[in-house]
């Protein structure tokens, strides 16, 4: 992640902490909403590249290479069941809400997000896919940047350098999560990020137990403040 993002328009102030972080966070739901605003249209995902699926959850069907399962997604289809915006983060990011936010430590600020999975996420054995977890994490984490960014400083978000994830216990589908990320370090050029998911709170406890934790390290990309492009 480290795309350009107009979320002001000219002449408007910069956004700076939560306020942009949502901003960013609001621009991709819009880019990947469906124009046509239909919330019960079934698309088609092709498995071109997996072997036919025995062991799957009850809501899926077993495929054939080149075969195509219906899966019900809203956001990603249009009323001629042709996928829209399609790109590695179509299927994350319109489910993430945030939760909080903390600037109690302001070189070290956190936000925590929350996500629902879907059946579209799954690793064909009833959990998240740990390439799912994986991107969820590069997503959050690095949105996290945005708690202290400006132009000239993380304002781009920069590019991976190392991604390093541990998963302890499986990522539920279709019962939320929170993603809890915090900036551990920013210097001008290098950047280090901390991701932990966990299953949400449940009733009389004040966190969940911890699913997947990573560490997140990023390089800054932004030109000088006062250079043109």
């Amino acid at each position: 992640m480290g795309a350009k993002h107009n979320i002001t328009s000219e002449g408007e102030p910069e956004l700076k902490g939560i306020k942009k972080v949502e901003a960013v966070l609001d621009w991709y739901k819009n880019h990947f909403k469906n124009p046509d605003n239909k919330v019960s249209i079934h698309g088609i995902l092709v498995f071109s590249h997996y072997p036919r699926l025995h062991t799957v959850p009850q809501a899926y069907h077993p495929v054939a290479m080149g075969e195509v399962m219906p899966v019900t997604m809203p956001q990603f289809v249009n009323s001629e069941r042709q996928f829209l915006n399609l790109n590695w983060m179509t299927t994350i990011a319109p489910f993430i809400s945030i939760v909080s936010h903390s600037t109690s430590s302001p070189e070290n600020p956190s936000v925590t997000f929350r996500i629902v999975l879907q059946p579209i996420h799954s690793n064909g054995v009833n959990g998240v896919h740990g390439g799912c977890t994986a991107s969820l994490f590069d997503f959050c984490t690095t949105l996290v940047l945005h708690m202290i960014s400006y132009p000239g400083f993380w304002h781009h978000l920069g590019v991976s350098r190392t991604l390093n994830v541990t998963y302890l216990r499986p990522v539920p589908m279709g019962k939320p999560v929170d993603v809890e990320c915090e900036i551990m370090h920013a210097s001008k050029r290098l950047a280090t990020t901390r991701g932990v998911i966990r299953a949400a709170a449940p009733p009389g406890k004040e966190k969940g137990p911890v699913l997947a934790i990573c560490e997140h390290g990023k390089y800054n990309t932004d030109p000088p403040a006062s250079s043109k492009l």
